[in-house]
């Protein structure tokens, strides 16, 4: 009982210390081109074509976000196998695990 209950302390001292690296994959969510409020009153070329060129800019940003949080879950969801699998070393009554 006690190597599981100190096993756990371990795992979860060690998972408190990873949280730290969840930064690395912050995720920044694009915001919508102010030019599309402005496309109602503004009705010439040069400020639609500006417009249409800061649209096509949000939507690269876009796929960009879209990656990235892909990347964050694949990586919060191996940390989270990673977590399982130290736990059941320990509640075999290994002394460690890595």
């Amino acid at each position: 009982m006690f190597k599981i209950i100190s096993g756990f302390l371990i795992v979860l001292s060690l998972q408190i210390f990873s949280t730290s690296n969840s930064f690395a994959f912050y995720c920044s969510k694009p915001s919508e081109p102010s030019c599309i409020g402005m496309l109602g009153i503004s009705r010439d070329q040069f400020s639609f074509d500006m417009c249409k060129n800061s649209v096509k800019s949000y939507l690269s940003e876009v796929e960009s976000y879209k990656d990235c949080l892909i990347s964050e879950a694949t990586s919060i969801s191996s940390e989270a196998s990673s977590v399982i699998k130290k736990f059941n070393c320990y509640a075999r009554g290994n002394d460690i695990c890595f």
